[in-house]
């Protein structure tokens, strides 16, 4: 954080992706205009990154938005905060939420494509319409008010991340797939 001149007792939010339309980065820093105090680092770079800067000029919320550019590792940058934000529009799976529940950080995201496949809101992470940008901003104060909420959040990703994403939980599926073609009587 002191990296990022951002202050450790501050309620830290983390994005990361592409900065294009598609992955509602406008949506987080809306989102910190409604959450007095709280801190924005955007993880990625993209063509849209003027138009965010400039977002965040234009809503007064600039002096707490870290934009930390393309890393080879986001995960790292992600372990920092104490949200996780997934605001796409359109996401056909997620990979940062799955960095999120690896670093044991709560997840909001928007009902894209990916998440609504595999979590599972109040589960493992919390969910909102897309482009709902006060539900999302009210998921966020839920996870930075509520720590029981939160650790449940953490926990059901964790688990959610064994169960269907590691090897183990993958070598499984398949293998239960297979059983079910090779033992189908229409086959």
């Amino acid at each position: 954080r002191a990296h990022f001149d951002t202050p450790e007792d501050a309620f830290l939010i983390a994005g990361a992706g592409r900065f294009i339309n598609r992955k509602g980065m406008d949506i987080l820093i809306q989102c910190l205009q409604l959450i007095p105090g709280a801190y924005l680092w955007l993880i990625g770079e993209g063509k849209e990154m003027n138009s965010l800067h400039e977002q965040a000029q234009a809503l007064g919320v600039l002096d707490r938005v870290r934009f930390v550019g393309w890393v080879q590792e986001p995960i790292h940058y992600i372990a920092a905060a104490d949200a996780f934000g997934m605001p796409s529009r359109h996401e056909p799976l997620g990979n940062a939420v799955l960095d999120a529940w690896q670093a044991k950080v709560p997840v909001v995201s928007t009902r894209s494509e990916g998440p609504s496949w595999y979590m599972r809101d109040g589960v493992d992470g919390l969910m909102v319409d897309i482009d709902a940008t006060k539900a999302f901003a009210q998921q966020l104060c839920a996870i930075r008010d509520n720590k029981e909420l939160s650790d449940q959040l953490v926990e059901g990703g964790t688990h959610r991340l064994a169960d269907w994403f590691s090897k183990d939980g993958i070598v499984a599926n398949y293998l239960e797939t297979f059983s079910n073609i090779l033992n189908d009587p229409n086959r």
